[in-house]
């Protein structure tokens, strides 16, 4: 019998705060990837810790004036890390001399830990603003399609 595993875990992803603002607002008329204006003083991170609902904080940006740029920078937020246990059990079987049968059971995500897609960054849509509203592993312990389970078998010679 063996038992193999192994551990992925990372940072988030980094993530630019953008805001929406019409043409005529704007020095150069471009109104795409705009950015908004950082209060100082006031942390990225919400004051109660990031939850889903609210992983930036939205009290440290506000707009700025018209014909004017904000000056907030890109990817100033962190979006969620990963962390993820996967495990293998595995057994060799002799069925002749020359013959013998591998089973191996797979499990991914072995902690059913969810992995957190990035939060909403358009600083003008508040009521979705620092949102999080997908994740990748939509399964229970699994390979990410709901209900299945990896149960690979094989059959080898030794010869």
């Amino acid at each position: 019998m063996e038992l193999s595993g192994i551990g992925s875990m990372h940072t988030g992803l980094p993530l630019t705060v953008t805001i929406s603002r019409s043409a005529t607002a704007l020095p150069d008329g471009n109104s795409q990837n705009q950015r908004p204006n950082l209060v100082a003083g006031v942390p990225l991170t919400p004051p109660d810790g990031r939850t889903i609902t609210q992983w930036i904080n939205p009290a440290a940006f506000s707009l700025p004036a018209n014909g004017q740029w904000g000056n907030a920078g890109r990817n100033i937020v962190d979006g969620p890390g990963l962390f993820q246990i996967d495990i293998a059990l595995s057994r060799s079987i002799k069925i002749r001399e020359s013959s013998s049968l591998s089973l191996r059971l797979e499990t991914f995500n072995i902690f059913n830990h969810p992995q957190l897609g990035k939060p909403s960054g358009n600083f003008s849509a508040l009521t979705t603003f620092g949102r999080i509203t997908s994740i990748s592993n939509t399964s229970p312990i699994g390979t990410g399609r709901r209900g299945v389970c990896n149960w690979p078998h094989a059959l080898r010679s030794d010869r």
